[in-house]
């Protein structure tokens, strides 16, 4: 999971790796424009603390965040992108997207950039690859 946080004066947040007490970072009194964050799992918990000040009525929080790795998509037209995209990705990954659409729909695909690593000419795709399955409707 990836996301990013704003804050504004008087607040502070917390943002653990999952259910685990590993903390990830802590921001407080008015930090934004931060770098993202990458879990490692499908999970982070946010704890979020706030003092009271007289007059404070300003927003308390946003946070942007995507899933990094695979998903089902069903919205009739997004964005796909390898992990951490347009930075390296991590290695030893399988991500599996699912597009979605009602019957009689067609979908397009159309790549905007791909960067792999050239295949071993003794095998088919040993490293990276991009498979596209054509799933007839159910």
């Amino acid at each position: 999971m990836l996301f990013s946080l704003f804050l504004n004066p008087v607040q502070c947040c917390q943002v653990y790796n999952g259910h685990s007490t590993s903390l990830m970072s802590k921001f407080c009194d008015g930090a934004s424009s931060l770098a993202p964050l990458t879990s490692s799992g499908n999970t982070v918990r946010l704890v979020y603390k706030t003092k009271y000040v007289w007059g404070a009525t300003k927003p308390s929080f946003s946070i942007h965040y995507e899933t990094v790795c695979g998903g089902v998509f069903t919205s009739p037209r997004g964005d796909l992108k390898s992990p951490l995209y347009p930075r390296g990705y991590p290695t030893s990954r399988l991500c599996q997207y699912t597009i979605s659409q009602p019957p009689g729909k067609i979908i397009t695909l159309d790549f905007q950039a791909m960067g792999l690593r050239a295949p071993d000419k003794k095998k088919a795709c040993p490293y990276e690859s991009v498979k596209v399955i054509n799933i007839p409707e159910i």
